[in-house]
């Protein structure tokens, strides 16, 4: 029988105090490298004693050193939560958008409400705390989210940029100056501004992945910003399946930036609904439209084939050059025959289209 000896036990528990009293003085040291290294050091060890400190270094000098201590603060999980909560009041927007992000990273449900109060509240650091706000609401993944970061998705006239407008208009005290500078700039500081939100709250959106965003991603297929543009597409194919239909009623939209997109993200999701509307979209006026949709029938594949052998005796040559590049990509042996009989079609195009599936396809086509 091992008998386990008193003094040891006291002995290590001693020398673990110490050591972990010696990292936190160290996230004070002249040295950076030597504050670094101590945020990331108390992160691996889950002390709750060392929360507060971290907390502390989140408003250090120097960046790697605020990061290490955002980092270790999202490891430390549960004990960290109320402190992280509380720390979103600080007067310090840093401190504020990384006690978000550290909430993110520990992913507590407890923390989605403050944080939604501070996305609604927090108007007082050019977008910073919201965005890091939005990034943890997302990450946590709760369905309570999704109508406050929507609000963000939407907002236009943001408030942050004014008070960097304002600090603009202070050096910009002649006509001339505002009409040569500081108008460029604001309307530069606003898109700017915007963007970095509503990207984010796309992302967010896609994330939680509740089919309320739906209807408003897929109004951003057509925002003037591709970023925009190109995040709602990437959120509305992380929803998914309940984006399908919505986005097939899209193909017919008025802005083809928002049909191209709903095609495109029609081929990211891959369910056969989309198959007949995609076909039909071969026939939009907007090349880019066309090119998105056939496209998208190539990624959706088997389920598509026989739609597209259908299709290569449409009477439209678009929809029949579209449908031979899609059995191109999807190389089904079903679509061996009408690609040889379209080696004789009409139009040039089609002609070639059909060659280079036969191609891709390969031995089946010898």
């Amino acid at each position: 029988m091992v008998y386990s000896d008193p003094h040891n036990s006291d002995s290590a528990a001693a020398e673990k105090k110490q050591d972990l009293e010696k990292l936190i003085k160290d996230l004070n040291d002249t040295n950076p490298q030597t504050r670094m290294q101590a945020a990331e050091t108390l992160g691996e060890t889950g002390e709750e004693r060392a929360v507060e400190p971290l907390i502390q270094t989140l408003r250090d000098e120097n960046w790697e050193v605020r990061r290490n201590a955002k980092e270790a603060l999202g490891k430390m999980g549960p004990p960290a939560v109320e402190p992280l909560i509380r720390a979103l009041k600080d007067e310090n927007k840093g401190v504020r958008g990384r006690a978000a992000e550290a909430l993110g990273n520990i992913g507590d449900p407890k923390a989605v409400e403050p944080l939604i109060q501070t996305l609604k509240e927090d108007s007082d650091s050019n977008g910073y705390v919201q965005i890091c706000t939005i990034s943890a609401l997302g990450k946590i993944g709760d369905p309570r989210a999704v109508e406050p970061i929507i609000q963000q998705l939407n907002e236009r006239d943001t408030l942050w940029w004014k008070s960097e407008w304002a600090e603009i208009q202070k050096w910009t005290k002649t006509k001339r100056m505002r009409e040569k500078i500081a108008e460029p700039m604001k309307h530069t500081l606003e898109t700017i501004t915007r963007r970095n939100v509503q990207v984010n709250a796309a992302h967010a959106l896609g994330e939680i992945g509740n089919a309320k965003a739906v209807e408003p991603l897929i109004q951003k297929l057509g925002d003037p910003l591709q970023d925009i543009q190109k995040a709602a597409e990437e959120a509305l194919a992380k929803i998914g399946k309940p984006a399908v239909e919505p986005l097939i009623k899209t193909l017919k939209d008025a802005n083809f930036y928002r049909r191209a997109r709903a095609a495109r993200t029609l081929g990211h999701i891959r369910d056969e609904r989309a198959v007949e509307p995609l076909i039909q979209a071969l026939r939009d006026k907007n090349l880019g439209v066309q090119w998105n949709a056939t496209e998208a029938l190539g990624k959706i594949g088997a389920p598509a084939v026989e739609l597209l052998i259908q299709a290569l005796r449409d009477e439209n040559y678009d929809v029949r050059e579209g449908a031979a590049w899609a059995l191109g990509e999807i190389r089904d042996r079903r679509a061996v025959k009408p690609l040889i009989k379209a080696l004789k079609d009409e139009k040039r195009s089609v002609q070639r289209k059909a060659e280079e599936a036969l191609k891709k396809i390969g031995e089946p086509a010898v």
